[in-house]
């Protein structure tokens, strides 16, 4: 997992591009433990 990695400013990036209706490449690696929770967001 990179240490450097916000998780916040990452919400942010992806909320704006919701907003926008744009396409935004995510890439999640399945070993690293998160669970999103996408319905929020395509809402």
């Amino acid at each position: 997992m990179d240490k450097l990695f916000n998780w916040e400013s990452a919400e942010e990036l992806c909320k704006a591009a919701r907003d926008k209706k744009e396409a935004i490449p995510v890439r999640i690696y399945l070993g690293s433990g998160f669970n999103p929770n996408v319905v929020e967001y395509m809402k």
